[in-house]
């Protein structure tokens, strides 16, 4: 006869296996959102360029950003990306066209800004953008920006800051998260 103890415990071992297979399940699906990339290409090796144009769609400068794969020399100082009025900085991995996301994935995007202006900030899918809901485009006055949404459609997505005030800004950062 099996003790009433015994198989209490038995139940909550149990239980605990099953939530942690579950949890684990659902963590793992989570982390093949962004499914375009080669184990060589995996996040944390993603060197990311800034296009930047100007209101007639002229390229004006181009250039990478620190934290690329490489490490920054020690005595580097990146001062940023200054912006005149209308134009237009892009942000995407370098040689790509964007960073394709699943329909269903949770984008996250930061931007940081040298001073509070007017400006818009977008992130945007290449083949369906946010005028179809998959990705959004806001004007803002402030220093630090925080967006999310989710993807309505699976897409390769890039962000874009426009200076919309009549002097420069500098943006100091920008980050993407997928969830």
């Amino acid at each position: 006869m099996i003790n009433n103890k015994v198989l209490k415990n038995s139940f909550i071992i149990s239980t605990i296996i099953v939530i942690t297979l579950i949890t684990s399940l659902i963590t793992s699906s989570q982390a093949y959102a962004v499914s375009d990339f080669t184990s060589d290409d995996n996040m944390s090796s993603i060197e990311w360029e800034y296009i930047v144009t100007d209101k007639d769609g002229n390229i004006k400068e181009t250039g990478k950003l620190p934290g690329n794969p490489t490490g920054i020399a020690p005595n580097y100082v990146w001062r940023g990306i200054t912006l005149e009025n209308a134009e237009t900085a892009t942000f995407k991995p370098a040689g790509k066209k964007g960073l394709k996301a699943e329909k269903g994935t949770t984008i996250q995007s930061e931007w940081k800004i040298n001073r509070k202006a007017s400006y818009r900030v977008r992130v945007d899918g290449i083949n369906h953008g946010y005028k179809e809901d998959n990705g959004f485009r806001e004007k803002e006055k402030s220093t630090w920006v925080v967006r999310r949404f989710i993807a309505k459609y699976t897409d390769y997505f890039v962000g874009k800051l426009t200076n919309l005030s009549s002097d420069s800004i500098t943006i100091n950062s920008f980050s993407i998260y997928f969830e």
